[in-house]
C-alpha cells in the first residue's frame, strides 16, 4: 500500500483533524471512489434526470397537460419521489461500504464488484435503517427544530454503523444512540463544519441550473419561441445543468460522508480507549491490599 494511502481510521482525532483527513481521504481515493459511483449509480442517475428534466419542461410550457391531480401525474410524482428516496440512500451507502472496505481489506484489496456485492446483501437493512432514521428525525422536525437536531446527530452515523459492524436495523438504530451519548456536542460540531464545507461548495454547481430556471419562467411568456423548441432545448438543458449539480453534491456529500466516518471511528476509539483504562483501574484496585489491613503486631 502506498504510504499516503495508509490513512488510519481506528484513531482518536479532534474537529480540525477529522476536517483535513477526510480532505486527504477524499483526494488519495477520489479514482476508486468516482469509479465505485460510476458503476453503481452513473445510469440510474441519467434515468432520474432525464425524467426529472422532462417532467419540468411541460410543467413550464405545458402546464395545462401536466395536472397534478390526474392519476397520471400524482403516479408520475410518486415514482419520482420512491426514485429520488432510493438514490439519497444509495448514494452514501457506497461511501460507507468503500470505508468499511478500505478499513477490514486494506487500499486496493477491493473494488466496485466487493462494494455492489455487499450493498446487495445488506439492500434491504440499508433501506430499513435509512428509512426508520428518516421518519424520526421528519417527526423530530415536525414536533420541534430542537428534537430533530438532537435525532440527526448520532442516526446521521447509522449506516457507517450498520456496514462496519454489520448490526441488525434496531441494533443499529440502538447503537447510534449509545454511541454519541457522552460526544453529543462534539459530533454535532463536526457534523455542523462538514455540513457548512459541503453547502458552501454545493452553492457554485447550483448557479447554472438556478439561472436556467429563471431564463426559462421569462421565455415561457415569450413568443418567439415554439413551446415544442423551447421544450426540446430547456430538456437538453436542464439535463446538463443537473448533471453539472449532482457532480457536486457527489463530490460534497462523499466527503462528508467520509468525515462522518472519521466522526465514527474517533468516537469508537475513545470509548475502547475509555473502557480499557477503566478495566486498568479496575485491576490495579482489585490487586492493592485492602486500605484498613494494619501490619501483625511483633512480639
Amino acid at each position: 500500500m502506498n504510504a499516503t494511502n495508509n490513512i488510519e481510521f481506528r484513531k482518536v482525532r479532534d474537529l480540525g483533524q477529522i476536517i483535513t483527513v477526510a480532505f486527504s481521504f477524499f483526494k488519495y481515493n477520489f479514482r476508486p471512489l468516482m469509479t465505485a459511483y460510476l458503476y453503481l449509480l452513473a445510469l440510474p442517475l441519467l434515468i432520474l434526470a432525464a425524467v426529472f428534466g422532462l417532467v419540468l419542461g411541460q410543467s413550464v410550457f405545458y402546464p395545462d397537460v401536466f395536472n397534478i391531480s390526474d392519476a397520471e401525474g400524482i403516479s408520475l410524482i410518486v415514482i419520482i419521489v420512491l426514485a429520488v428516496l432510493i438514490f439519497a440512500f444509495l448514494l452514501p451507502a457506497i461511501a460507507y461500504t468503500y470505508v468499511a472496505h478500505y478499513v477490514n481489506d486494506g487500499f486496493g484489496n477491493f473494488d466496485f464488484r466487493d462494494i455492489r456485492r455487499t450493498i446487495r446483501n445488506h439492500v434491504w437493512r440499508i433501506l430499513g435503517v435509512g428509512l426508520i432514521s428518516t421518519i424520526f428525525i421528519v417527526i423530530g422536525f415536525f414536533l420541534c427544530i430542537l428534537p430533530g437536531i438532537y435525532l440527526l446527530v448520532p442516526l446521521s452515523m447509522s449506516l457507517i454503523i450498520l456496514l462496519h459492524e454489520e448490526n441488525s436495523v434496531i441494533d443499529t438504530i440502538e447503537r447510534c444512540f449509545q454511541l454519541v451519548r457522552d460526544n453529543w456536542w462534539q459530533s454535532f460540531g463536526i457534523l455542523f463544519v462538514l455540513w457548512l464545507i459541503s453547502y458552501m461548495i454545493q452553492t457554485v454547481f447550483i448557479i447554472p441550473q438556478f439561472a436556467l430556471i429563471l431564463g426559462a419562467a421569462l421565455m415561457g411568456e415569450s413568443t418567439d419561441m415554439s413551446r415544442e423548441l423551447g421544450i426540446t432545448v430547456f430538456g437538453g438543458l436542464f439535463l446538463l445543468t443537473l448533471l453539472i449539480q449532482y457532480v457536486g453534491v457527489f463530490f460534497t456529500s462523499v466527503y462528508m460522508y467520509v468525515g462522518i466516518s472519521f466522526q465514527y471511528f474517533n468516537l469508537m476509539e475513545d470509548q475502547s480507549r475509555s473502557s480499557l483504562i477503566d478495566r486498568i483501574d479496575q485491576i490495579r484496585t482489585d490487586d492493592e491490599p485492602p486500605a484498613d489491613l494494619t501490619p501483625p503486631e511483633i512480639i
